[in-house]
């Protein structure tokens, strides 16, 4: 019976989070399936680099939504969108406000008992999408938005933190010091990751702007 009520609460809260988005929120417009479509937004939190499968260069980052195109015409839109870019010639920062071809999908639960649930993970932060850009995808900046002095010390700081740790500290350590404090999530353990996330505790590794403030004011890590 307390199982039971346990599901029905998770349930409850579930449906009222969904449903306290925005009514112009892209996930309204976003069918389950694969679906081309073109992105409008800005970009809010630093590119992150890595190979991806076949030893293809995949940089991420993440979009707030302005306006989305999946038929003929463009709607305005809201909510953050998670974009993996295929292709290495191109080179994009935080506050650039970009247009984007690619594929873009709602995020399928696990199909495995006990595998991690990167569609609840994504939930937790308030991502229901993913946006696939591939090279022969169309992709441009159109502008940027102006960065205050603060915000962008903050990247710098982070960034002498980020060397800090990688030369001073060995993995898998070293991934889940700069998950936790500086919001860096690219080599971060996946079995870590489900543990936070089976655990309620994704909010300790919020975005990486939710991070760049705290380590501005920080004097120094200690090492």
């Amino acid at each position: 019976m307390f199982v039971g009520i346990f599901f029905l609460l998770a349930g409850m809260i579930s449906f009222v989070n969904y449903n306290l988005l925005p009514n112009n929120h892209y996930v309204y417009n976003t069918p389950f399936c694969k679906t081309h479509a073109y992105l409008i937004g800005t970009i809010i939190t630093d590119p992150e680099n890595e190979t991806a499968l076949l030893s293809s260069n995949k940089t991420s980052f993440r979009v707030k939504a302005q306006y989305l195109k999946t038929d003929e015409e463009w709607i305005r839109t809201s909510g953050v969108i998670l974009v993996h870019l295929y292709d290495s010639s191109l080179s994009f920062a935080y506050a650039d406000r970009v247009v984007i071809e690619g594929d873009i999908a709602r995020v399928n639960p696990p199909s495995n008992p006990g595998q991690f649930d990167y569609k609840k993970y994504l939930e937790s932060e308030q991502i229901y999408a993913v946006f696939n850009s591939y090279k022969n995808d169309f992709a441009l900046k159109i502008g940027a938005k102006k960065i205050s002095f603060i915000k962008r010390y903050a990247f710098l700081l982070r960034d002498k933190c980020r060397r800090k740790i990688e030369n001073h500290i060995s993995s898998p350590q070293r991934e889940i010091l700069s998950g936790v404090l500086l919001g860096l999530r690219k080599n971060f353990p996946p079995e870590i990751e489900n543990i936070f996330v089976k655990t309620g505790t994704m909010h300790v590794l919020p975005a990486q702007s939710t991070k760049l403030y705290p380590v501005a004011f920080s004097d120094q890590i200690a090492l």
